[in-house]
């Protein structure tokens, strides 16, 4: 009996590599919605006016992934040094991550990387069990 329970649990699929992982489409509701959360973030983190280009956005389950490139009005680079990013940006032009995740009846920011070239795809997957692909 207990090895046939054991050989079960063995058998059953993490939640991590079951989930489906989607790109979410410029149009979609949850764009829309998480795009609205991470305006104010970032223009509160960057103390002034930004602009967001969503270059990805993408969903499993209780989690999403965005890669954003944050400027100022105009396409002016944000001088992150000035910012309550400052020290933790590597490459100023490079793109933000960010890890969301469902809780409590809406969307919240879990991680904020601004300015890396490459989302911490391992470290994300250990802290927060993200499935494949999402990021």
């Amino acid at each position: 009996m207990l090895r046939r329970a054991l050989f079960g649990l063995l058998a059953l699929p993490s939640v991590a590599q079951a989930q489906k992982v989607e790109s979410l489409d410029p149009q979609s509701t949850d764009r829309r919605a998480l795009t609205e959360l991470l305006e104010p973030l970032f223009r509160n983190a960057t103390y002034g006016p930004v602009q967001l280009r969503v270059r990805l956005m993408r969903r499993s389950g209780d989690l999403a992934y965005a890669r954003v490139r944050a400027r100022r009005p105009g396409g002016r680079p944000i001088l992150w040094e000035n910012t309550d990013f400052r020290g933790r940006v590597t490459e100023p032009e490079a793109d933000c991550h960010v890890l969301l995740g469902w809780r409590d009846g809406g969307w919240q920011v879990l991680e904020v990387i601004a300015g890396a070239p490459h989302a911490p795809d391992i470290d994300w997957r250990e802290r927060f069990g993200l499935p494949e692909g999402l990021v």
